[in-house]
């Protein structure tokens, strides 16, 4: 349905999207992981047409997506934007504001459909107050509920959960992605956070100064990580080597576990909780390690501990 063609683009002689080239099949979902500055932004804007593109083209549904250079108003008619501004009549109230796109729906139609996004996005106690009124999560979950009134054949989201408290964070991105299977409609979210990808994606791309480091299933790239840059966007990690050897993998932290005796010994340093668990810093003659206890440990224990199974897996030649 859509395909990135090799496309550039540079921004005052800086290049911010390098060669980039994916194909996302109809009613499947991406994440776009990067640092800030990665490029993620704009390639959302490329997507939707609000840049041009400099080399390369972007194809969805068999059409071209055009620029400002050849297309005045940017969009396509199936695609709907969420930028992190949130771009809502700010005048309107909520349930306005959901109904903007809805013209072309009977009354009883259009307030069915108002009726079941309210719900959906916990929206309702507020529907009748105006945007300007409401707190950053609820312009954010307006503004979600409003892009998909229409059923889009794609939804583009910039940084979509980054207002919305974590009680209902969750809740939230459930709603979201629910809805978009029911109605078969592809998501694009561009985001700092591993979980949108790792829950809710079937696709992750991982973009590093403008170019894909990644691409692949969403649980493919986590699970087999090609270079420490990837690693650290879902967690902290440890590069361990074999013993006697220069080959070296990516370990996190729920791949090691404490035993009795093995060859990998280590001195805690600090523990830090993590709801049920500790995150303990450690170090080990090869440097530091990172891994996970049900309880903490106090500093200058000494420990054993031994890697599991499935990140022995990934030993391969030196190449970080």
């Amino acid at each position: 349905m859509l395909e990135i063609q090799n496309v550039s683009f540079s921004f005052s002689n800086q290049l911010i999207i390098d060669k980039l080239a994916l194909d996302l099949p109809s009613g499947k979902h991406l994440s776009v992981l990067g640092e800030s500055g990665s490029g993620k932004s704009t390639l959302l804007k490329l997507i939707y047409g609000i840049y041009d593109c400099q080399e390369g083209q972007i194809v969805f549904d068999n059409q071209k997506i055009e620029g400002p250079k050849q297309q005045l108003i940017p969009g396509h008619p199936n695609i709907k934007y969420v930028p992190q501004d949130f771009e809502l009549n700010w005048y309107a109230t909520v349930a306005e504001n959901i109904g903007t796109f809805l013209s072309y729906a009977t009354p009883t139609k259009r307030n069915d459909i108002i009726a079941d996004l309210l719900h959906r996005f916990d929206l309702t106690d507020v529907a009748s107050k105006r945007a300007i009124d409401l707190s950053g999560g609820q312009k954010q979950r307006t503004a979600l509920a409003k892009s998909l009134a229409i059923n889009p054949k794609l939804l583009l989201l910039d940084e979509p959960f980054s207002n919305i408290d974590t009680a209902r964070r969750n809740p939230i991105r459930r709603a979201l992605f629910d809805y978009a299977n029911e109605n078969q409609i592809a998501l694009i979210l561009a985001t700092h956070d591993p979980d949108d990808a790792l829950a809710f994606t079937d696709f992750t791309l991982i973009l590093h100064r403008g170019k894909a480091l990644q691409f692949g299933s969403s649980f493919e790239v986590y699970n087999a990580p090609k270079t420490p840059t990837v690693a650290a966007l879902y967690s902290d990690f440890t590069r361990f080597r074999e013993s006697d050897s220069t080959r070296e993998i990516i370990v996190y932290p729920h791949e090691f576990s404490v035993v009795p005796q093995s060859n990998i010994q280590v001195v805690i340093k600090n523990c830090y909780q993590q709801r049920s668990q500790f995150l303990v810093q450690a170090h080990t003659s090869q440097g530091e390690v990172f891994f996970y206890s049900q309880t903490p440990f106090q500093p200058n224990t000494i420990l054993c501990l031994e890697v599991h199974p499935d990140a022995q897996k990934r030993w391969q030649p030196e190449q970080f």
